[in-house]
């Protein structure tokens, strides 16, 4: 029995006592025996209140039913905290993407993609490393743009991107997954030699280094950066140097690849280039929507945060 039942009980008594103490002092016994069941009747009424107040706060509560919404998944509930990539079409990510104006690269040409001014040499494909093209399924939307480059004006600082809208998600992992592959396949190191071109031209001897940094991926998005330098010899007036950024982004169903070629003096920090291409990546991610890219590293790798 609990302490609040037997408190009870004990003030119930009491009060027993009490009231056949008062009544013994009333005048008759007649009074005494037609008070005794009044009395009685008093008490256990005291008692039974006393003890309904004690057993009344630790009664357990009745449980309440939740009315669930016809329209409530009976899945798992979604994270709040996770970022979903928009479903982006090919007239938008045509518009979402900079033009040679708005990256200081007015001078637009089709002919960038050709050698000695462009990214790649090949007719066709996306840039990868060592100024080679890759294919990949889609249809491509190409935007280029140039300028001459500072202190030389035979070569010229270029930015081309290359987007491609896929109709799901998984379409465009596919493609990353391509544009992944031949990345990491690319050695670190090479050497073009002189070489005979059209025209009476030809290119000059040079040496070349790529790596492959800031892979990140999420569950509908993934990025990897790749870094290129091409260094020319002494016969090459300053600046003498290429500094290359290719950034490779899938966020959702679309596909962004990003070059960015820079001349600078050999010797020259790569880090003023790598934050163009990340300002430049960022303000097309911006224009898509969705979760946007927060820079980390060294390297400027692109992460999404809940994606």
């Amino acid at each position: 029995m609990s302490e609040r039942v037997r408190t009870a009980g004990r003030r119930a008594m009491a009060a027993y006592v009490a009231f056949w103490r008062r009544v013994d002092h009333a005048a008759g016994r007649g009074l005494r025996l037609r008070v005794r069941w009044l009395g009685r009747a008093v008490v256990v009424a005291v008692a039974v209140t006393a003890l309904g107040a004690a057993l009344l706060p630790v009664a357990l509560p009745t449980p309440e039913r939740t009315a669930v919404p016809r329209s409530a998944s009976t899945g798992p509930a979604p994270s709040a905290t996770r970022a979903v990539m928009p479903v982006v079409g090919h007239a938008q990510l045509r518009r979402a993407l900079l033009k040679p104006n708005e990256t200081g690269m007015a001078f637009g040409s089709r002919k960038l993609r050709r050698y000695p001014l462009g990214m790649i040499h090949d007719p066709q494909g996306v840039p990868t490393c060592y100024s080679r093209g890759v294919q990949i399924p889609g249809r491509v939307i190409e935007i280029h743009g140039r300028r001459k480059a500072r202190g030389n004006p035979r070569v010229s600082d270029g930015y081309a991107v290359h987007a491609v809208a896929y109709a799901n998600t998984g379409q465009a992992r596919h493609a990353m997954g391509i544009l992944r592959a031949r990345a990491k396949r690319c050695p670190a190191s090479s050497r073009y030699p002189r070489t005979p071109m059209s025209g009476g031209r030809y290119a000059v001897e040079h040496k070349l280094s790529w790596r492959v940094t800031g892979e990140r991926s999420g569950g509908d998005w993934a990025m990897l950066r790749g870094i290129e330098r091409k260094s020319y010899g002494r016969g090459w007036a300053e600046p003498n140097q290429v500094q290359r950024v290719t950034d490779y982004a899938q966020r959702g169903n679309v596909v962004i690849i990003q070059s960015l070629h820079l001349w600078r003096k050999s010797g020259t920090s790569d880090a003023p280039t790598l934050q163009q291409a990340a300002r430049l990546l960022d303000r097309t991610v911006t224009r898509l929507g969705g979760a946007p890219c927060t820079w980390t590293g060294r390297h400027l790798a692109c992460a999404v945060t809940g994606a």
